[in-house]
């Protein structure tokens, strides 16, 4: 069964995510932001995006093509989504993104309404 989400948790968490890896990340993400022109991912930076994703949704491996052919935070949310629809990943609690955030330096930020 799958655990109930909505469409604006697993966007947030996905721009949240890419913030928290970005190497140069500006004060908030959108869906539009492109990884390597706004948020300044290299290939290396991708792949820690990649590794925190599985992370976070506890997704199985994201391969290497997947990877490259992401262009904008918004290009991960169906990658996601469908994972979650097929049971092949999970909603992270608030507590397994608290750890992960503090694994990296990072104030996870609340969704605001």
């Amino acid at each position: 069964m799958t655990q109930p989400y909505t469409r604006d948790e697993l966007e947030h968490i996905v721009c949240q995510t890419a913030q928290m890896i970005a190497p140069a990340p500006p004060d908030s993400v959108k869906l539009s932001d492109r990884l390597v022109g706004d948020l300044g991912f290299h290939s290396l930076a991708m792949v820690e995006l990649a590794y925190a994703l599985e992370d976070v949704f506890s997704l199985e491996e994201i391969g290497s093509g997947i990877v490259t052919s992401i262009e904008r935070i918004g290009d991960i949310v169906p990658l996601v989504s469908v994972a979650l629809e097929n049971g092949r990943a999970k909603m992270p609690s608030s507590h397994a993104l608290a750890e992960l955030a503090e694994d990296y330096g990072f104030v996870w930020k609340a969704k605001v309404s």
